[in-house]
């Protein structure tokens, strides 16, 4: 049994460093003759996605902000009716 467990794990790291030292059927990018994206439009998208991001996070502040506010407002209410029935 021993010997049965020792080459399954010996046919498995075989099998496994095979795998690794195997080329990769798709080219490197440095092989790439002609990119389908150009420096410019890779610009263009990073610019895009920080103005995104920026917009994203500027929204959740605001919401944030309005959801304070509405909930101070509800806490006073609660607190003029608690103060009422006293």
């Amino acid at each position: 049994m021993w010997n049965l467990r020792v080459i399954t794990l010996v046919s498995l790291l075989l099998a496994a460093v095979a795998a690794g030292c195997t080329s990769p059927s798709l080219p490197d990018i440095e092989t790439v003759a002609i990119s389908d994206i150009s420096v410019e439009d890779a610009a263009e998208a990073t610019v895009q996605a920080i103005e995104t991001q920026e917009s994203l996070y500027a929204t959740s502040t605001a919401v944030a902000q309005d959801n304070a506010v509405e909930a101070t407002v509800k806490a006073k209410e609660i607190e003029e009716a608690v103060d009422a029935t006293l």
